[in-house]
């Protein structure tokens, strides 16, 4: 599992679990009451074995810890493929979104980077033009520079607004691949988790929601 495998140990014998591997969902789901010396919570991995997790551990599971370990490790072995299945599904899922997301993405750039450098090239051209004008009529600036501006801006702007819109275009192609694609994980994510809590609500003691 994850980190360990949780589970909820009751009184009356019932070794209850659900698929969010969280004692308190598990709580929430069973209707048990949190303060109560009915049940107990526990972790188990195979590697540091089981572990009981309250302050102090009450006579009842005394009694009967053998069982109740025994007990535990079996469902564990229930859980794990299930578990491993749906990590393998949505591992794979996240990995075919990102190739679709990856090159996706690498294509906006390169189109806005192209966009912006041939904009920068106009504006870069126009704005020495109005240099060289501004500087040859600097005697007479007030009759040379206001038209020297104006054929600026007519240039720049048509200019920028091209790059605007090939960066807003490239944009737009970027979202209807990415969105699709990252749909798609999401419906595998999700599918594969119903299938792995389908799965688990055939292990006795799964709590579902």
């Amino acid at each position: 599992m994850c980190e360990f495998f949780s589970c909820i140990a009751t009184k009356d014998g019932k070794i209850l679990f659900c698929e969010d591997d969280s004692h308190e969902e598990t709580i929430k789901r069973a209707n048990l009451k949190d303060n109560s010396h009915d049940f107990v919570r526990i972790e188990y991995t195979p590697e540091m074995g089981l572990r009981v997790d309250a302050q102090s551990i009450p006579e009842w599971y005394e009694r009967s810890a053998h069982r109740i370990e025994d007990g535990v490790k079996k469902l564990y072995q229930n859980v794990a493929p299930a578990w491993e299945d749906y990590k393998k599904i949505k591992a794979q899922a996240l990995e075919d979104y990102k190739k679709i997301e990856a090159p996706a993405w690498e294509d906006y750039k390169k189109i806005e980077a192209q966009a912006l450098e041939d904009y920068e090239k106009i504006e870069a051209q126009a704005w020495e033009d109005y240099k060289k004008i501004e500087a040859q009529a600097l005697e007479d600036y007030k009759k040379i520079k206001a038209p020297a501006w104006e054929d600026y801006k007519k240039i720049e702007a048509p200019a920028w607004e091209d790059y605007k819109k090939i960066k807003a275009q490239a944009l737009e192609d970027y979202k209807k691949i990415e969105a699709p694609a990252r749909e798609d994980y999401k419906k595998i994510e999700a599918q594969a988790l119903e299938d792995y809590k389908s799965r688990l609500q055939q292990i006795e003691g799964c709590v579902g929601a």
